[in-house]
């Protein structure tokens, strides 16, 4: 079989990379991408993937309802794709499913269901169950290619923006409750020192690109001048896998999803979990097809938090605590439930998992990764005191990674009737966040009071107002 110009050229230029790394001592890393999407568990969506530590269909695990009630357990793989009402996960819940309140570690997810919607009955089961493999196409293709990191924990027993915060900082700034609207902006300050200004420091690129209100704009630092030229639609960032050189491309990447638009594709139930699979798909197909830009990316797939559902390893307590704040009363001394991890690279050995003797694997795990890739000084005492996945990074190149994953069709997908949009905590809370940036902006009140009258006709007026309101905010600054 005769080998084309263009595969030659390429191996080439893996050679020499190769060979380059391994006379510096580098790192073959050059991108990091990290694709954070929202309340999902290990054993919820990955559990079905051969040879990790996720379900065991022999022996299935079990929860009760109450102390003195059935078990339910952990046997039918039938998760369903839009899952109402959706479990809660705020710090108390959390603390409850994870020790049990007297039905033993990890013993309260059905428990804690069941006492939040004591009219659904017929859902309780649905915090024990399990996507069965190849169910999430892209997502199980590439747990099969790729690294799956099964020790992975989110950073705290909390919700959503807790642990983001952590993603992207080390610390919340010892708030672990999501607040309820309309804020006090002067009390939920989040001027924490990020990974951003890490990488500002050091004069090392970064982009976040966004499906509609980028979550990590609450940070305070994040809008400043600088730092807002640097925010993008997510449509920007196919644009630049395909257009702009490697070289070029940021060294750091951080993606957020669709909270609130169109199909709504970063997984918060009741969204359609095959939006987010899509989405994760076409993540991986752009990188991939950019050969230059594939030969020196990691690509990292993960959720914020588990979102309530079920999960049967214990998180590995205690954790260090990132700073001296305590603003709710809550230590910052447990993780949370583990989450779904994928370290996806040519870099990375071929359907492997993530060795856990390389220590405690969570979110601020990729902050103490790019402070040592890129010299950047530290953050919190968390971010040093977690492992790097950097671990997982090999020398000789997997050059048999898959061209393309996932469907190629998004028509059997769906986005939220109309008449049923009910808005998740988050969502509410972005779109209070949107207002408070409506103040900050050089806005005609004029055209303030015409938001207010149009987002008052539908809610899905005021998502769309929501997220004009945000992108005014970030283009009057380029």
């Amino acid at each position: 079989m005769r080998t084309s110009a263009r595969t030659r050229s390429k191996s080439l230029r893996t050679q020499r990379a190769t060979l380059k790394q391994k006379r510096s001592g580098q790192s073959p890393i050059e991108h990091v991408v990290w694709l954070m999407l929202e309340n999902r568990s290990f054993d919820h969506f990955l559990g079905s993937i051969p040879n990790v530590d996720g379900v065991d269909p022999k022996r299935p695990r079990q929860n009760r309802e109450s102390p003195a009630s059935r078990q339910i357990y952990q046997q039918k793989p039938d998760a369903l794709r839009e899952l109402r009402p959706d479990p809660m996960h705020e710090v108390s819940n959390v603390l409850r499913q994870i020790h049990g309140d007297g039905l033993g570690p990890m013993g309260g997810f059905v428990y804690d269901y069941s006492h939040e919607y004591r009219q659904n009955p017929d859902q309780w089961e649905q915090v024990m169950s399990y996507f069965p493999l190849g169910s999430l196409p892209a997502l199980h293709e590439l747990a099969r290619a790729f690294c799956v990191c099964d020790r992975w924990f989110s950073s705290v027993p909390g919700p959503t923006w807790t642990n983001r915060f952590f993603a992207h900082s080390g610390t919340s700034q010892g708030w672990v409750t999501m607040p309820e609207p309309p804020f006090q902006w002067n009390l939920h300050w989040y001027d924490q020192t990020t990974v951003y200004d890490r990488l500002n420091e050091r004069n090392v690129s970064w982009s976040i690109y966004a499906g509609d209100i980028p979550q990590s704009l609450l940070l305070y630092n994040q809008r400043q001048l600088q730092n807002l030229r640097r925010y993008h639609r997510m449509s920007t960032f196919y644009s630049d896998v395909n257009n702009i050189d490697a070289a070029q491309f940021p060294a750091y990447t951080f993606i957020e999803p669709c909270y609130l638009a169109g199909a709504r594709n970063d997984q918060h139930p009741p969204h359609d979990v095959l939006n987010g699979d899509d989405l994760i798909g076409s993540v991986y197909n752009a990188l991939r097809a950019n050969a230059e830009l594939w030969d020196s990316t990691l690509l990292i797939v993960t959720w914020d938090e588990h979102g309530g559902f079920y999960d049967h390893k214990m998180p590995p307590n205690p954790a260090t605590p990132p700073d001296q704040n305590a603003q709710e009363g809550f230590a910052f001394n447990e993780y949370g439930v583990r989450v779904p991890s994928l370290l996806i690279s040519k870099w990375v050995l071929p359907g492997s998992v993530f060795p856990a003797a390389a220590g405690v694997i969570e979110h601020t795990s990729v902050l103490r990764y790019l402070i040592d890739r890129f010299s950047l000084r530290p953050l919190t005492k968390r971010v040093s005191s977690v492992a790097s996945i950097g671990t997982a990074i090999v020398t000789s190149p997997n050059e048999n990674t898959p061209t393309q994953v996932g469907q190629s069709s998004v028509t059997t997908r769906k986005a939220p009737e109309a008449g049923r949009l009910v808005f998740n905590r988050n969502q509410v809370a972005l779109m209070d966040f949107a207002k408070y940036l409506e103040t900050q902006s050089r806005v005609d009140l004029a055209v303030i009071g015409q938001n207010a009258i149009r987002e008052a006709g539908s809610p899905g007026a005021a998502v769309e107002v929501a997220i004009d309101r945000v992108w005014r905010f970030i283009d009057s600054s380029r």
